[in-house]
């Protein structure tokens, strides 16, 4: 995943630190690949958009297994989502497809300067 943040933002431009906390879990490639696509999707969105320009903070990715699902979220503590883009796009439409794909259920939290992705629970 640095590699991930590298491509979003130049070398040097920004300093943003990726945290995970993800419990290890053996899946199914039919549902591993479709998590990792989220996964990607969501990140790049955070860094995208929640550090613009030279901007510094945190990502946090996590996955773990609750009662009955899979949970997997990520935030950030970034400037936020611009709520004129916050439910249009390819990426929105990526990540509620590949959700569906899994049957996963969502949940969104938005709060000034801070963006947290939807909740994406698997069966």
């Amino acid at each position: 995943m640095p590699r991930l943040i590298a491509s979003v933002h130049k070398e040097g431009s920004t300093s943003i630190v990726l945290k995970t906390d993800i419990e290890s879990e053996l899946l199914p490639t039919d549902r591993a690949i479709p998590i990792g696509l989220i996964v990607n999707e969501l990140v790049t969105n955070a860094v995208k958009y929640g550090f613009p320009g030279e901007a510094k903070g945190t990502v946090t990715v996590t996955l773990k297994r609750v009662p009955g699902e899979l949970r997997l979220t990520v935030t950030d503590n970034g400037q936020g989502l611009d709520p004129r883009r916050a439910d249009s796009g390819l990426g929105r439409k990526l990540v509620d497809g590949f959700a569906q794909q899994l049957g996963a259920s969502r949940a969104e939290e938005r709060q000034p300067g801070y963006y947290r992705s939807p909740n994406i629970a698997v069966a």
